[in-house]
């Protein structure tokens, strides 16, 4: 597929998603190698822009270079804060009092310890939603189960029962709860379905996604 038509095809898809504003979007292509540079009205739309590109047929890898325009309707840093938390207390499934946050020019930074990764994404997703936000860093750890044994055999099965993955190129090495994939996939969404599928298995404290999508 030429660049032109992969640069088409990711403008078309970001056009029919209609929570976003697509006409204030660029894609540029290098390859299979996708960018987005413009602007957005909130962080949410930066992030589901990124998502809508990874999964055009093609993609090899996203740079979302979108910027966040929230000057018409800016958040104090304490507001900010403020809702993050009620949001946070009002999600069952994070843990009450488990994630802690503080924001500083509109940009939250997460802390705190939970014990299973749909907590920790539970957390992520609501605050990535809040009005005013920049920008999201989540530095929330999964607490390591005691005496985790057979977590690669247990991620490469969880792999292998994906019918979204082609895993039989895809190689798993746990460093203590640490998994690294390496290996090859046939697509973007691959890439990232393998990584969530990773980070759903009991044990996993984090994961490094150094998968290929082959040409």
């Amino acid at each position: 597929m030429g660049s032109s038509n992969l640069a088409k095809d990711v403008l078309d898809e970001l056009v029919a998603d209609k929570s976003l504003d697509a006409s204030r979007i660029n894609v540029a292509v290098d390859g299979n190698d996708v960018a987005l540079s413009g602007s957005v009205r909130t962080f949410h739309e930066k992030d589901d822009a990124g998502a809508d590109a990874w999964r055009v047929k093609g993609v090899h890898d996203v740079k979302n270079d979108l910027a966040v325009d929230t000057a018409a309707e800016r958040v104090l840093d304490d507001d900010l804060v403020s809702s993050a938390r009620a949001a946070l207390d009002a999600n069952a499934l994070v843990p009450q009092g488990a994630v802690s946050v503080t924001a500083s020019d509109g940009w939250v930074t997460m802390s705190g310890t939970v014990h299973h990764n749909f907590q920790r994404l539970a957390a992520d997703f609501v605050v990535r939603r809040l009005r005013g936000l920049q920008g999201v860093t989540d530095n929330v750890t999964v607490n390591k189960s005691a005496g985790e044994k057979g977590l690669t055999g247990r991620v490469t099965a969880a792999l292998a029962r994906n019918a979204a993955i082609d895993g039989h190129n895809v190689h798993v090495k746990d460093d203590g709860g640490e998994i690294t994939l390496t290996g090859t996939v046939g697509s973007g969404v691959q890439k990232l379905e393998a990584e969530r599928a990773a980070w759903r298995t009991d044990g996993v404290e984090n994961v490094k996604n150094r998968l290929v999508v082959r040409k």
